[in-house]
């Protein structure tokens, strides 16, 4: 039904001991990601590849505009900013179908270049969202894990950079997931955390591809 959106939440599990890398903790966000929504939506989301790398600069969209929806790490006083970047066409997806829209209506959102009134204010839903799977990965994984909340979203242009809390030439783990989402296809999106607020886990050899 148009106007209403689904109420977001991802459950939180019980504290892992056993330590991870910062690769096998991204990894594990992505799978989180598609996992919960699947359910939230009655969708199947599911994630077909992904591949990482340590790097010291932030991935830019490459072809056209993504969305960023961003989200803050705030540790010891300090904080830092990630985001996840997705094409704006399947953030108008996933929104949409938030709002329980028909495919038809969907369908329609993704040809348009700007989302409506009402699905930013799903998008910004998402945002959260995906905030609080990055938070519940991190608390469930880190012995000392930072609190994680949104930082809201953000249209990017084309092979432009996202906006971020971010210094320049700091370490970063970024990941390229290729999901699938069950009538809409297949596409990629990118996943950027800052190495500094994963601790411990961002001093573990990652995994290039799983």
């Amino acid at each position: 039904m148009e106007g209403g959106t689904a109420r977001l939440q991802s459950p939180r599990s019980s504290p892992a001991v056993s330590p991870v890398s910062a690769s096998s903790l991204a990894d594990e966000i992505l799978y989180r990601i598609a996992a919960d929504l699947s359910l939230l939506l009655d969708r199947e989301l599911v994630v077909e590849e992904c591949s990482g790398e340590r790097a010291e600069r932030r991935a830019a969209g490459p072809g056209e505009v993504h969305v960023s929806f961003r989200f803050a790490l705030v540790e010891g006083g300090g904080a830092s900013q990630g985001c996840l970047l997705v094409p704006l066409k399947e953030a108008q997806t996933l929104a949409g179908l938030l709002r329980f829209l028909t495919d038809s209506q969907v369908q329609s959102l993704r040809e348009a270049d700007r989302p409506d009134d009402a699905n930013r204010d799903a998008m910004l839903e998402l945002a959260t969202f995906f905030a609080g799977c990055v938070g519940n990965v991190l608390r469930e994984s880190l012995p000392e894990a930072p609190e994680v909340h949104s930082a809201g979203c953000q249209g990017v242009r084309a092979d432009v950079r996202p906006t971020l809390a971010y210094h320049e030439g700091d370490p970063l783990w970024v990941v390229r997931c290729r999901m699938s989402l069950a009538d809409f296809g297949a596409f990629d999106l990118w996943l950027q955390l800052p190495e500094g607020a994963l601790g411990a886990a961002a001093e573990s050899p990652p995994e290039s591809e799983v």
